[in-house]
């Protein structure tokens, strides 16, 4: 009974990674139950058996993305130890977050390619994972900020979801071999600590003049 168990799990599981590899390059609308069947090499019948609808599948795939990719970060976070600078932990995660998108494991990229494209009542059952893994990175921020490594003007959320953006967005535009992603996870950390500025000035710095006469041109206008 057993081996039968874990047979049956087993091919729950290639299912799931059979659908999340399908729907992080086709997207939602494109994939049906008869394409997941096909590819797996099963009749839809036999499919029905796992899963009753597509929408499951989907809820198990948006739900798992979610656990391991904060289970990622969070372990390379962790590995760091309590005393790491601001710069290695964002450097850390941010970097983590995206090899989980850009690796072999379809789950976390399939979760962020289809998420705004699923009904809601599919996604909401999913919600809390996400939220958890957004409010881990916006307590991260705020301990930065209170540690003087991010402005204190700035709020750790919106930063935390601009930050999402930018690292989900590799998924758009990623080429192997063009970018290497230490390399894109050095440039957000240095997005997120010190700005796009050269040469940002400091408090109590006048503003240069020409920055100056430019904004005196555009309230004129």
């Amino acid at each position: 009974m057993a081996r039968i168990h874990n047979d049956e799990t087993g091919t729950r599981e290639q299912i799931l990674s059979c659908a999340a590899r399908l729907f992080r390059t086709e997207g939602y609308a494109a994939v049906t139950l008869r394409g997941i069947a096909k590819a797996i090499g099963m009749t839809t019948g036999s499919l029905y058996y796992h899963f009753s609808s597509k929408e499951d599948i989907v809820r198990e795939i948006l739900d798992q993305g979610h656990k391991r990719v904060f289970s990622e970060v969070r372990g390379a976070i962790e590995a760091l130890g309590e005393n790491a600078p601001c710069e290695a932990i964002l450097k850390a995660g941010i970097q983590k977050h995206i090899e989980c998108l850009l690796g072999e494991d379809s789950f976390p990229s399939a979760n962020t390619r289809i998420f705004a494209h699923v009904p809601v009542e599919v996604r909401a059952p999913t919600l809390g994972e996400r939220h958890k893994y957004e409010l881990y990175w916006t307590d991260i921020l705020k301990s930065c900020q209170k540690r003087g490594a991010i402005h204190p003007d700035i709020n750790p959320h919106t930063l935390s979801l601009l930050l999402f953006g930018a690292m989900n967005w590799t998924l758009e535009w990623y080429k192997p071999g063009r970018h290497g992603i230490e390399s894109i996870a050095d440039n957000l950390v240095l997005l997120v600590l010190r700005g796009p500025k050269v040469g940002a000035r400091q408090d109590g710095e006048r503003t240069p003049s020409k920055v100056r006469s430019v904004r005196s041109v555009a309230a004129k206008a």
